[in-house]
Formats: C-alpha cells, sequence, structure tokens
C-alpha cells in the first residue's frame, strides 16, 4: 500500500503513488504544448478510473490531485505524485492503486484488474473502466499522440505497486495504435449525467441568475450553469435564496468537448428536486436559514 503522509484535522487522510510516463525518442526535449496534452490527459484519466471505483466498486478516494516532480536533465520524463484524499474512516477501502489500473488501460491488457483494499481483492474487467468516456478519451489520447510523434519509438510507464515498489512496463508502438484505434472519439462531446445529486453551496446565490452556480458536488469545488427555469421562478416567487453551506438535490449534466487547446468541461444543472437547506436573503442580507 502507498505510504500514508500526513492526515488532516477533521478526519481527512492522504495517501500519495507514484507515477510516470517517460517518451523513449532520439531528442531530449519537448515542446511546451505537447507536454501540456500529456498532463492534461493523464489527470482526465486519474479523475475519470477514480470515478468509477467510487460509482462501480466504492474503493475510490474523495479527490485526487496531481502534482509534478522535478524532471531531471537529458531525459524526457512525466512524473506525477497522486495525492489522494479519503475519510479516515473509509481508509478500509481506499487503498486502491490508481497507476495499476492505468497501466492496464494504456497497455491494452484485456486480463482483469485486481483492485486491492485492505479487506477483500475485487476482480474487474478493464471494460468497465473504459465505459467512462472521460476515462477512455484521455487512454486514446496518450496512446495516439506517441503513435503520430516520430520521434517517439516507444512509451514506458512506472506505477507504484500495492507494497511501495515500482515496476515499469514498455509499451510498444504497434501495441499503442491498437488502444488508440480502441478508444477512438465517436462523438464531438460526452455527456455524463448524475440525477438527483446532493450539490451544496459555496458561493452566494442572491437572485434568480441561470450564470454560473458555485457548488461543491462530492467534494470537488466547480461551477454550474442553472437552466431549470421552473426553479429559478420559483425562486422569485417565494422569496428564496442561497447562501454558503445551502444545499440542493439535482440533476446535473457533464459536457466534455476538446478542441486545438484541450479539453473542456462544462456543468449545466438540469433540473432541481428539492432544496433541504435554502436562506432568504433580502438586499444582499442574510436573514435566515431553512431546513427542511
Amino acid at each position: 500500500m502507498a505510504k500514508k503522509k500526513t492526515s488532516y484535522k477533521n478526519e481527512i487522510v492522504l495517501t500519495e503513488e507514484f507515477f510516470e510516463i517517460r517518451l523513449t525518442c532520439d531528442t531530449n526535449t519537448i515542446d511546451v504544448f505537447t507536454l501540456i496534452k500529456y498532463l492534461n490527459q493523464a489527470n482526465y484519466m486519474v479523475q475519470g478510473i477514480n470515478k468509477t471505483l467510487n460509482k462501480n466498486f466504492n474503493v475510490g478516494y474523495d479527490a485526487i490531485d496531481i502534482e509534478v516532480f522535478a524532471v531531471e536533465h537529458g531525459s524526457i520524463r512525466i512524473p506525477l505524485k497522486f495525492k489522494k484524499y479519503a475519510a479516515n474512516t473509509l481508509m478500509g477501502l481506499t487503498t486502491t492503486i490508481v497507476g495499476g489500473v492505468a497501466v492496464n488501460l494504456i497497455s491494452g491488457n484485456k486480463d482483469s484488474i485486481i483492485i486491492e483494499s485492505n479487506t477483500e481483492y475485487i476482480e474487474a474487467q478493464p471494460s468497465i473502466f473504459l465505459d467512462n468516456q472521460q476515462t477512455k478519451r484521455s487512454v486514446g489520447k496518450i496512446a495516439k499522440m506517441v503513435v503520430e510523434d516520430d520521434g517517439i519509438s516507444n512509451l514506458e510507464v512506472t506505477y507504484e505497486k500495492s507494497d511501495g515498489k515500482r515496476e515499469s512496463l514498455t509499451i510498444k508502438k504497434t501495441t499503442l495504435e491498437k488502444v488508440a484505434k480502441e478508444c477512438e472519439d465517436t462523438a464531438d462531446d460526452i455527456i455524463n449525467y448524475y440525477s438527483k445529486t446532493r450539490l451544496q453551496i459555496y458561493g452566494p446565490i442572491l437572485e434568480n441568475t441561470p450564470s454560473g452556480w458555485q457548488v461543491i458536488m462530492n467534494g470537488q469545488k466547480l461551477k454550474a450553469f442553472m437552466t431549470d427555469k421552473d426553479f429559478l421562478e420559483e425562486m422569485t416567487a417565494k422569496k428564496i435564496a442561497f447562501a454558503p453551506g445551502d444545499e440542493i438535490i439535482a440533476d446535473i449534466e457533464e459536457v466534455i468537448s476538446e478542441d486545438e487547446q484541450g479539453m473542456h468541461i462544462k456543468r449545466y444543472i438540469r433540473k432541481v428536486h428539492n432544496y433541504p437547506k435554502y436562506t432568504r436573503v433580502v438586499k444582499g442580507v442574510k436573514q435566515q436559514t431553512f431546513i427542511e
């Protein structure tokens, strides 16, 4: 298991995991835009894997941050640190090695993936992770970038095993070409839809505006555009507003599109089912908090 580094006051535990992408090539330089693309796709891939671990197996993390180590001179390496956060009470479940899943997907390995926790071993097919379109697209993009770069001969990935030891795997271009084809995009936009999700407000909403609402979903701060016109009208009629800490239960749609500058994620609150905690705000002054 990745070594436990620190613990926070409110029972949040941080574990860290090493993961590295190494590009085997003749040159020892890489242009900044290509590097950014690799970093973006690695981030999207890891976040997608974590979503599947949470949704399908309940062994994921509340949040994963990714940091880049300093790169040694004379080599093109992308060494990453996955900073994985989880509630202390869930640490019996959250010992999953995310990098091991990523290596299986990038290498096109069709064998079952063994997900390890403190209490059990779970067998999962690689296809269940590729059902997450964010993961599938990112894996395909990483493979495609290597295949289309004539200066790169193969890809080497290093990941940290459950015992803390590191293991490397060299993936040939012929393999990556198959992975890129299997993960080829079939649509311009990818949509995830989350029904009746609890959203906590962290930025005040003083009026019935369709602009970006600042909310927290599954521990992640994000901006989502409110499109439920009936709910906006109800806010006006009942003089309802929302202060930081208030909550709504809503359907949220996640649209992922891509252009030359990279991937872009937009979120829309399509339907508000309930607002269990809200505030009446008059002329910018909080009057009272209501809990239903």
